[in-house]
């Protein structure tokens, strides 16, 4: 039996209309029906007819639904699903790009209704997208010109600084970045990212961009304007003052080498805002990037100080996950030689297993392999 698929495609548009005095918005909906089995191996697409209508509406909503009805049972599983929300994540990653010989692509977000799966109901897969990697770091400007910069971050859960240098040009500032390491090991949540997905949103969206009163600003995200990826060919290591004391209360940090992991431009994805209020901020004629000016200074060292704290702060957590696994490794090895091991004499009790091991197995062996072992 062929169960009918049809996927309904509704886009809303809205363009401006009217005289000077009172310009209106006129929105229209369009609506086309694509009855998928009928789109078959050998059969030309310009001879499938898919109905479709137009009809003027009176909200100011615009966008696309896509709906898909007809499925058959069982065709679409969670696992199915969860693929899907790691395609799409790459769409919503996207916060405006600009390519020669086209409008400018603003970005946009999607929100998926599916209730035959668990977790169907997504308003916001961007945000999803920011949660799913290591971790998500925002920061802002407080009311004294201080930084307050929180990360929410794997193995570390929820931690917070506050600078005690100021940044009194800064006003109306936030930042808002997803940590995307490509390594399964550190994502959040796979059902929104995947090594092959994460992949096209690092080489395609990866870098800090701002946007300034809601539009993006070029070429900022596209360049290393926060020299992160100099400072990483250089093997800058030390964080400085503040900083280094920070790194100083993390156990097993070394102060002097806190920013060692630390991560390419390309694993951040988002922006940092400048908001109505701010000043100081001056784009240059041509529209690509700001004059510089003291602000525009103190907004990379801002942006700067937030990304490095957070860079000490994985550091931390590499170290602690390594011992948390040193640990599990020795617990097997006990297991394995029915003993307890001092903690400073595991490697050293391995060794002296596997030659002992080897040592048995070799002696059953003709004489040329057990040579070779």
């Amino acid at each position: 039996m062929l169960i009918p698929i049809t996927f309904t495609v509704s886009e809303t548009n809205g363009t401006k209309g009217g005289d000077v005095v009172g310009q209106q918005s006129r929105i229209e909906r369009t609506v086309v029906d694509f009855p998928w089995q009928n789109f078959v191996p050998g059969k030309d697409i310009s001879e499938i007819n898919c109905p479709g209508s137009q009809e003027p509406i009176n909200n100011d909503y615009t966008g696309t639904i896509l709906t898909i009805t007809g499925v058959p049972p069982g065709e679409w599983k969670n696992r199915g699903y969860d693929w899907l929300k790691r395609q799409l994540a790459v769409l919503v990653a996207n916060r405006g790009a600009k390519r020669k010989g086209f409008e400018e692509d603003p970005g946009f977000n999607i929100k998926i209704t599916a209730p035959d799966f668990a977790g169907g109901q997504l308003e916001d897969l961007r945000e999803k997208l920011l949660k799913a990697g290591w971790g998500t770091l925002k920061a802002e400007i407080n009311s004294k010109g201080h930084a307050v910069c929180k990360l929410d971050a794997l193995g570390i859960n929820k931690r917070e600084i506050i600078s005690s240098e100021r940044f009194p040009l800064l006003h109306d500032i936030s930042l808002e970045l997803a940590i995307l390491v490509y390594d399964r090991e550190q994502f959040r949540d796979s059902r929104i990212l995947s090594l092959g997905s994460l992949r096209d949103i690092l080489n395609d969206w990866g870098g800090v961009q701002i946007r300034y009163k809601g539009v993006r600003v070029y070429p900022y995200g596209d360049d290393d304007w926060l020299n992160i990826d100099k400072d990483r060919g250089l093997r800058k290591l030390n964080p400085g003052t503040e900083l280094f004391a920070f790194a100083q209360t993390l156990k097993g940090v070394d102060p002097g080498r806190s920013l060692i992991s630390m991560l390419s431009m390309r694993s951040y994805v988002g922006s940092v805002d400048i908001g109505e209020s701010a000043i100081g901020f001056e784009p240059k004629l041509n529209r690509e990037g700001f004059v510089e000016s003291h602000a525009l200074e103190q907004l990379s060292k801002f942006v700067r100080f937030a990304i490095d704290w957070s860079t000490i702060l994985r550091d931390y957590y590499l170290r602690q996950d390594t011992l948390k696994k040193a640990d599990q490794a020795k617990e097997k090895f006990e297991e394995l030689i029915k003993e307890k091991i001092e903690s400073g004499k595991v490697v050293e009790s391995a060794i002296a297993h596997l030659k002992a091991e080897t040592k048995v197995i070799s002696d059953v062996l003709p004489a040329a392999q057990k040579k070779e072992i």
